[in-house]
């Protein structure tokens, strides 16, 4: 995420932490054992306490698009085992249900809810959703 690389169709950028070369462990500070997860606290490490609005933000409009994304997602797939009960011709619509499924799931198991890189993360966001969304459009073409 932090590269801007990752998605399946979706170009990004580096994200501007990364740019500037700020590596893994300026942020997620104080690990002795297991994973740490900074908080919107640590970026005042930094930056003034002005930035923890900015990163809830990110995360509230992240979190929000992952939600939708997944709503989306189990619709979809709904939509599309049923034509399949009917015998439809779906392969190329899974194919695209299964691009939307990696972007979204790359974004949600980064954890980060777009922290990390929040451009590319909503751009990514944005190509699961159409992706689903022109699923769902195909399939409620007469046939």
């Amino acid at each position: 995420m932090n590269n801007g690389t990752g998605a399946n169709g979706v170009a990004g950028d580096p994200s501007i932490m990364n740019q500037a070369g700020i590596g893994c462990l300026d942020c997620h500070t104080g690990v002795t054992r297991g994973t740490y997860r900074p908080t919107s606290e640590t970026c005042t490490n930094c930056h003034d306490q002005s930035y923890v609005e900015v990163f809830g933000m990110w995360e509230a409009e992240t979190t929000a698009m992952i939600k939708g994304a997944k709503d989306l997602r189990v619709e979809v797939e709904d939509a599309l085992k049923e034509a399949d009960e009917v015998h439809r011709d779906t392969d190329a619509a899974w194919t695209l249900y299964e691009k939307g499924l990696y972007n979204l799931n790359l974004v949600k198991d980064d954890g980060t809810r777009g922290v990390h890189n929040v451009d590319y993360a909503q751009a990514i966001l944005k190509s699961a959703k159409n992706d689903f969304e022109t699923v769902l459009k195909e399939l409620n073409k007469s046939w």
